[in-house]
């Protein structure tokens, strides 16, 4: 999108002020990383349970909680 001189700053802000959903296609696939936690640390350093609101943290303990195979991938 950096080649594309219709992609500009004002083009970004846009969208972004928009709040809508837009499917851009890419002349190249990009790597995506999503990062889901429940856990952080407040500015206090202390630890933070934020709730679970794709209820993954059941699936995650049971994982966590099986016996270890290489090779296998447990379902989470």
């Amino acid at each position: 999108m950096l080649a594309d001189p219709a992609w500009d700053q004002a083009a970004f802000e846009t969208v972004i002020a928009s709040g809508a959903t837009r499917t851009v296609r890419l002349a190249r696939p990009v790597r995506v990383l999503l990062i889901y936690w429940t856990v952080d640390e407040d500015d206090a350093g202390r630890i933070v349970f934020k709730r679970d609101v794709y209820d993954r943290d059941p699936a995650l303990a049971r994982a966590l909680d099986a016996r270890f195979a290489f090779g296998s991938r447990p379902e989470i």
